[in-house]
């Protein structure tokens, strides 16, 4: 399946983590989700997130995510 959608992550305190991609009901970022395998990171969780602009059949998410490990 194609990606639907792109999510620029970041720390509580702003700092970039990196942005994943995601498809099929992961689409949406939801407060309380768990996500993988991130840049440095293997668990991080969902505690923010504010929809951007839709960009070359993207939707745009910034998600602010907790480190977990």
């Amino acid at each position: 399946m194609e990606p639907q959608a792109v999510w620029f992550l970041f720390d509580p305190e702003n700092r970039p983590l990196g942005q994943i991609m995601r498809t099929g009901s992961e689409t949406v970022p939801a407060v309380g989700a768990v996500i993988t395998d991130g840049w440095g990171w293997k668990r991080a969780e969902v505690i923010a997130f504010t929809e951007l602009a839709a960009a070359c059949g993207f939707r745009r998410f910034r998600v602010t995510v907790r480190v977990l490990a």
